[in-house]
């Protein structure tokens, strides 16, 4: 059991330090009170017109705030789509008031829920690559991001450390 422990956190280590010396920890970009994290993107096949980006949203302040626009370098528009079930029926809309942040709320964007939409893509999303996104909220802040394209299956971002550390004071808590 101590051999496991120990490898965790070296793993914590290993993913700090490298969030520290790149300036932010597993993707994590503050603005204000808003911080963006665990972006990703869904790498695409070839000719496919849109793509499906994810992310998650926290917000610090007091008060709400709303993420109203997303740009990207690969799509001429990005919508923030809401995706949720109507009697059996799944159904996508467009959000065109954006989505509320609430005081101390994480917003988490991911497949089968709420997600960006890039509309018009302009190169197919590979698997490994990057694509630049600027979130724009209600309040004026802007979160520059840069988000990793994973496989076409891919159901989220590889875990951070965030995640670690919240699944160990989970287990400590068994004792």
């Amino acid at each position: 059991m101590r051999r496991i422990s120990l490898s965790v956190a070296v793993l914590i280590a290993m993913l700090a330090g490298a969030g520290a010396a790149s300036g932010q920890a597993d993707g994590q970009r503050r603005q204000g009170s808003l911080v963006a994290s665990a972006a990703w993107a869904r790498a695409t096949p070839r000719n496919a017109p849109v793509g499906g980006a994810y992310l998650t949203l926290f917000n610090h302040g007091a008060t709400s705030d709303r993420l109203i626009a997303v740009a990207t370098s690969a799509s001429g528009k990005t919508e923030i789509h809401q995706m949720r079930m109507e009697g059996n029926v799944m159904v996508m809309r467009a959000m065109p008031d954006g989505i509320e942040i609430g005081p101390h709320q994480t917003v988490t964007l991911s497949p089968g829920g709420n997600h960006l939409m890039l509309m018009g893509l302009m190169t197919p999303l590979m698997e490994g690559g990057k694509l630049n996104a600027t979130l724009t909220f209600q309040s004026g802040a802007k979160i520059e991001l840069e988000v990793p394209v994973l496989g076409m299956g891919a159901k989220g971002p590889p875990m951070t450390a965030d995640d670690m550390n919240g699944m160990l004071d989970d287990h400590d808590h068994h004792h």
